[in-house]
This record gives structure tokens, C-alpha cells and sequence, in this order.
């Protein structure tokens, strides 16, 4: 998976979870802040916050 798939899934994983990111596959300031909300992660890396979200949806966390 590329970063980019990553990043798409992220914002899509914010997007359906009501926070206000647009799905563009860039990885930006109010995407990284949404997935660490969302997420409950101080995490800043792409790898790190796909995890986080991959979990919290899986029931991982």
C-alpha cells in the first residue's frame, strides 16, 4: 500500500466519522490534526496514524 492509499483511507475513515476533511489523498494540517482526534493518537506520521485509525475501527483499541 502506498502512502497515498493510506492518506485516502484516513480522510475517507474522518470523512464517514463526521469530521470535515476532504478526500484529495494529500496529506495536509487538517488531516494529520482530524486523525489524531479522531484517532486518540499524538502520532504525526502517515504509518503511524493508518494504524491507529486501522485499529480504532477493527476494535483494536
Amino acid at each position: 500500500m502506498t502512502q497515498q492509499d493510506k492518506v485516502y483511507y484516513i480522510q475517507r475513515s474522518l470523512m464517514f466519522s463526521g469530521y470535515g476533511v476532504t478526500i484529495d489523498g494529500k496529506w495536509g494540517k487538517k488531516t494529520m490534526q482530524a486523525s489524531q482526534k479522531y484517532s486518540g493518537s499524538s502520532a504525526t506520521s502517515i504509518d503511524e496514524l493508518y494504524e491507529a485509525i486501522r485499529a480504532k475501527k477493527e476494535g483494536r483499541r
